[in-house]
């Protein structure tokens, strides 16, 4: 091993802890959820331990009488809070090849300084590693993306509990939702619509649509139960699952006491009633989107339900 080559490797892991600087930096600005403050401080206090790996490199590269480079590799794109810390994993485990060998290295160049350095940032390198490795290990897994390291294996899917011998599928709650959300809306239309074109039947309709929609409500909350029965307890989902089944449930007691009291008005609501049925409609249609937005914050923020993609 040359003085020469030696500066172009010593160069090369340079250009690799610029490059952990700003995916940190980078990265912390990106992590979003409800674990952004521990992430964001987590890379961020990264950031330190690689400005001091990189300075050592730069006047090392100065005192072996090369030129430090200013350009880093490139960082990998992720969108995802898991797709950022499999970036950082990657990048550390690759640190840690980089720096064992370039340990060995100066032990043959007879730099026993330098190997010693060298060392001690490879035990800095494998402590980062290790922490991603520990952050990852109950991460919701990736949905989408081109990114994947490739001694990162692909995440399980949030939903475990049914075994792999049951012939029925393990997340039915996605087929049944959309049809209490159709039919208790169009109910609430049709209601609407009955008061400004009475005599054509729409009332009724209104009231066939409520009774439908709330069975479909019951079919829907019960798949939901069964479904989050596979959710982990230490989840970082589990909160925001804890709001959509509340609203869930909130939206069948709201439309069941509206069938209640059209059932026992028999339709002849009127005056302030009236006024009142309509208040408690609003609020079920608010509802109603509530708790759509929470199923698709457990779907989109947190990967619920849904098998990481391998491409």
């Amino acid at each position: 091993m040359n003085k020469q080559t030696m500066i172009e490797h010593l160069n090369e892991d340079l250009a690799g802890e610029l490059s952990a600087i700003i995916q940190y930096l980078t990265y912390a600005a990106k992590a979003t959820g409800p674990y952004r403050p521990q992430l964001a401080q987590f890379f961020l206090t990264e950031v330190a331990d690689e400005q001091l790996h990189a300075q050592f490199l730069a006047n090392k590269i100065v005192a072996l009488g090369g030129e430090p480079v200013t350009t880093p590799r490139p960082v990998a794109v992720a969108r995802t809070n898991r797709e950022m810390l499999e970036a950082v994993l990657a990048a550390e485990r690759r640190a840690t090849a980089d720096y064992t060998q370039r340990a060995r290295e100066a032990d043959e160049m007879g730099d026993k300084g330098l190997a010693v350095q060298l060392e001690d940032m490879v035990r800095d390198e494998s402590g980062h590693s290790e922490e991603t490795e520990r952050m990852l290990q109950d991460w919701p897994p990736r949905t989408s993306g081109p990114f994947r390291p490739p001694d990162v294996p692909a995440a399980p899917i949030l939903f475990h509990s049914c075994k792999e011998e049951s012939p029925m599928p393990e997340n039915l709650h996605p087929l049944f939702v959309h049809f209490p959300i159709a039919l208790l809306l169009s109910s609430v239309a049709l209601s609407w619509a009955g008061r400004f074109w009475p005599g054509k039947g729409l009332d009724q309709a209104a009231w066939y649509t409520l009774l439908l929609g709330l069975a479909g409500t019951v079919v829907t909350l019960l798949s939901g139960f069964v479904a989050a029965q596979g959710v982990p307890a230490d989840s970082p989902a589990m909160a925001t699952l804890n709001i959509h089944r509340a609203l869930g449930i909130a939206t069948f007691v709201i439309f069941g006491a509206l069938a209640i009291w059209n059932w026992r008005s028999k339709g002849a609501i009127s005056g302030n009633g009236r006024l009142f049925f309509t208040i408690i409609q609003i609020v079920g249609v608010a509802l109603i989107v509530a708790v759509g937005f929470y199923g698709g914050e457990l779907v989109y923020t947190f990967g619920v339900g849904v098998v990481a993609a391998v491409p």
